[in-house]
C-alpha cells in the first residue's frame, strides 16, 4: 500500500498508468509507476480518463515488482481522498 500525490496520468493501451510521488519517512520522495488494466476494461469497471488526475492524492495497493530497485505497482484497488474505492 502506497499514499502519493498523482504526477501524470496515462489512460491508454496496453495499461492505464499512474506516476505517483510517494514521500518516505525520511522526507525523500519516491517516483513510482502504477499500472491498472486497459482502459476498457477500467472504463466497465466504473473508472473514467478524468477520474484521477495530476494532482490528487490517493492511496494505492497492488503488488509490487519483482525487481527491488523498481518502485512498480500493479494496482489492486485505489481510494481517492473522498473515500471511494476503485477496484
Amino acid at each position: 500500500t502506497i499514499v502519493g500525490v498523482v504526477t501524470e496520468v496515462w489512460f491508454r493501451n496496453p495499461h492505464a498508468r499512474f506516476y505517483i510521488d510517494v514521500e518516505t519517512d525520511s522526507g525523500d520522495i519516491e517516483k513510482w509507476d502504477t499500472r491498472g488494466g486497459s482502459p476498457s476494461l477500467m472504463t466497465r469497471r466504473g473508472w473514467t480518463k478524468d477520474r484521477i488526475g495530476v494532482g490528487d492524492k490517493i492511496t494505492l495497493r497492488g503488488h509490487r515488482a519483482q525487481q527491488a530497485d523498481r518502485k512498480l505497482l500493479s494496482i489492486i484497488w485505489v481510494e481517492l481522498a473522498d473515500g471511494t474505492r476503485l477496484e
